[in-house]
């Protein structure tokens, strides 16, 4: 069965195939035609709030009841923390519905700096039901209100206590932003295993923020507190904080991903004059992803009288048998852009 069409396209096309010569007039043509594609959801979201009053991440969560999304990513680009540069990240969605995180912390992510984006995400039959949700996400994130700021001991290490008497701490880190080695510099502290203390790695001369960073509690008895202290002379860097369940859900505009009907259409040709003119025998419309149809044209059935050849018109899904000349040939057009697509037909005449 040799092949008329094998071809990756993309965006709007509308072309032929050079024709293929197959001798005497056959008996029948059969053909079989296979179109696989996905279409490119590519979105910008726009935040209802750009900035945050606290470094925060963005969290980026999927929707898709009926599971469909095959490849993704969504960048997520703004003034990082704490570096005050414009960065990005990139989430990978290609696994579908969930909740997505960027490790990153943000003070500003807005249109004009990147914002957030989806590119080469990718949908495969499914119910149309994907839908993308951004937000800040603090879950929760505190910032404490610095006691002494700067080491009485010259370059100190910070101890963070943790007091859990219920037991209920089940994630959660501690920021130390600070001065050590006469540059600014910052520590995640995993307090994750709940009560105890966990010392920095560095030393510091100078602490200009402590934050908690994902901190969440499950079950518990609502006891939970946190201290951070210098650890050589004991001044406390931070009033003590009880550790509230909360979560600050800043939305961002959310966008539907519909799953636009990707319409394709194949029209198998042929001529009676050499190749001068085309005239339609079959149509394959292809509405959809992942398709493959099958047609066969008979030469021997009679053709009515006065048949107006079409030439890339032919109604969807039909063909005109008693109509086989020597020479056959494939136009192939898009009704809507596709991000890309894969196209094969063969034919077998007899």
């Amino acid at each position: 069965m040799p092949k008329l069409l094998d071809a990756t396209i993309s965006g709007a096309v509308n072309r032929v195939t050079d024709p293929l010569s197959i001798g005497k007039t056959p008996l029948y043509v059969a053909a079989q035609a296979k179109y696989v594609a996905g279409p490119d959801f590519a979105g910008s979201y726009t935040l209802a709030t750009d900035t945050t009053a606290t470094p925060s991440k963005v969290r980026v969560t999927i929707t898709d009841t009926g599971p469909s999304i095959v490849s993704g990513k969504m960048r997520v680009m703004g003034y990082a923390n704490p570096s005050g540069d414009i960065e990005y990240e990139d989430l990978d969605i290609s696994a579908g519905a969930g909740a997505y995180d960027t490790t990153m912390l943000f003070d500003e992510v807005s249109a004009a700096l990147g914002g957030v984006f989806s590119w080469g995400l990718s949908v495969l039959d499914g119910g149309s039901d994907e839908l993308i949700r951004a937000e800040w996400f603090e879950f929760p994130y505190t910032t404490y209100t610095l006691a002494n700021a700067v080491s009485a001991g010259g370059a100190d290490p910070i101890n963070v206590t943790v007091v859990d008497t219920t037991p209920g701490i089940t994630t959660g880190e501690v920021r130390i932003q600070g001065i050590a080695g006469g540059v600014a510099a910052f520590e995640n502290i995993d307090i994750s295993a709940g009560a105890g203390v966990y010392p920095s790695v560095l030393n510091y001369t100078e602490i200009t923020g402590v934050a908690t960073v994902d901190v969440a509690t499950l079950g518990g008895g609502g006891d939970e507190t946190i201290l951070v202290e210098w650890d050589a002379d004991g001044a406390d860097v931070v009033a003590v904080t009880n550790l509230v369940n909360q979560a600050n859900a800043d939305l961002v505009e959310t966008a539907d991903l519909v799953e636009t009907a990707m319409e394709f259409d194949v029209y198998l040709q042929t001529s009676l004059d050499e190749g001068e003119t085309w005239a339609d025998i079959a149509n394959f419309h292809f509405t959809g992803f992942d398709l493959t149809k099958i047609h066969a044209v008979v030469g021997t059935t009679a053709l009515a009288a006065n048949i107006t050849p079409t030439e890339g018109t032919i109604a969807d899904n039909t063909i005109l048998s008693g109509l086989i000349g020597d020479k056959l040939r494939v136009r192939y057009k898009t009704v809507s852009d596709i991000r890309a697509a894969e196209i094969t037909v063969n034919m077998a005449a007899h």
